[in-house]
């Protein structure tokens, strides 16, 4: 792909050089099409300036595209041998504002304005045609915008207690958000309390020797973008730690001495592809029951 563009773009400085070389004096029309060449010529230099930004953006280009504009470079260069010595001065002054466009890499109107013999007034300027910009693909960032939006829905996952489910995020130029729900989806209903030493109250509890543990956490906040390819999280919701034991009579305690519940906070970075993403962060049940989390997922 890289060997690609980089042919697209050595073609364009070779012709640039094919024409400039032979500037000389000027010559008659000769019927060569130059407006249709010249034409040509921009268009294919707006589609690598276009490909140019968008590569630089992180964007993969099909390799079916820089083809055609390798062709095209080629196809035009064979129509221009042996004739950029008769290229008129009108032509040529527009083939210099077009090579001055790509090598600025900015758009803009490389037509000379018509002539008219209607004086205008002094507090008057001449018209200008705007620049014509070739149209974008849907998510292609606009100039001034290096960064462009995007959502992710990612798989996730909290250790060591394993819980799993999914955070959504949206990132933009700067500030976005995320939202997650995570659990190991195991929820027992508890008759009563008791503590790890095996007593409840003033009674001492006899256990099956079976137990379990609930976990859930649900978290949201914001998102800020640091980078092209990263940024960090934080956020606060609600989480519980629960561990149940269950007694010699098939009753299910929460043991309140090793379970936790209330507020959660939540930080983490994000690494970001075009196309993936990946994320890791820190998960605590204040003030005592900390976690990490790992998530990778997809961008739209």
């Amino acid at each position: 792909m890289k060997r690609l563009l980089r042919m697209v773009l050595t073609g364009i400085l070779v012709l640039s050089a094919q024409v400039y070389s032979r500037a000389g004096t000027a010559c008659p029309e000769d019927g060569t099409p130059w407006e249709d060449l010249l034409d040509r010529y921009e268009l294919i230099c707006r589609q690598c300036l276009d490909l140019r930004k968008r590569k630089d953006a992180g964007e993969d280009i099909p390799s079916r595209k820089l083809l055609v504009l390798v062709d095209e470079l080629e196809q035009l260069r064979e129509e221009l041998r042996g004739v950029t010595d008769k290229m008129p001065p009108a032509a040529r002054r527009r083939f210099e504002a077009i090579r001055r466009m790509y090598a600025s890499g900015k758009y803009y109107n490389t037509r000379p304005l018509e002539a008219t013999s209607i004086p205008l007034p002094v507090t008057c300027s001449a018209p200008s045609t705007p620049p014509a910009i070739l149209p974008q693909r849907p998510g292609t960032p606009v100039p001034g915008n290096r960064y462009p939006s995007f959502l992710a829905v990612s798989a996730s996952a909290v250790a060591p207690e394993w819980a799993y489910g999914l955070l959504v995020s949206h990132w933009s130029r700067k500030w976005g958000w995320y939202a997650a729900f995570r659990s190991n989806y195991s929820f027992h209903r508890t008759a009563y309390d008791a503590l790890s030493d095996g007593t409840a109250g003033t009674t001492r509890i006899w256990t099956s020797g079976t137990s379990a543990t609930n976990r859930l956490f649900i978290t949201a906040g914001p998102t800020l973008r640091l980078g092209k390819n990263w940024g960090v999280s934080g956020g606060l919701g609600y989480g519980f730690r629960r561990l149940c034991w269950e007694d010699s009579e098939g009753n299910w305690m929460r043991i309140a001495d090793a379970s936790s519940s209330g507020l959660c906070a939540e930080a983490g970075v994000s690494w970001f592809h075009p196309r993936f993403t990946l994320s890791a962060g820190w998960l605590s049940i204040l003030p005592a029951c900390h976690s990490a989390s790992v998530s990778i997922g997809y961008c739209f």
